[in-house]
């Protein structure tokens, strides 16, 4: 029973490890300019990004592996902060 225990953990974390070198994979960099995506292809719900942006004003954006997923105001134009 516990060589069996022993074993579930190993599969457990390969399984794990396979994972997060897939999500790594998937990730992109910007080049020229960023590619986008929809905030529910990248697992964010626009719905609450939405909220996010009324309640903190000026300009951002949201950027998850790689993707611009959310932009909000005028990043060209000049505020005191």
């Amino acid at each position: 029973m516990k060589l069996v225990k022993i074993l579930a953990a190993g599969l457990l974390a390969c399984a794990g490890a396979v994972e997060l070198q897939a999500d790594e994979a998937a990730q992109v960099f910007p080049g020229g300019d960023w590619e986008t995506k929809q905030p529910e292809q990248v697992g964010l719900d626009a719905k609450k990004l939405k909220e996010l942006s009324d309640y903190t004003g000026g300009f951002g954006c949201v950027v998850r592996h790689g993707y611009m997923v959310h932009t909000w105001g005028d990043a060209g134009r000049r505020k005191d902060v």
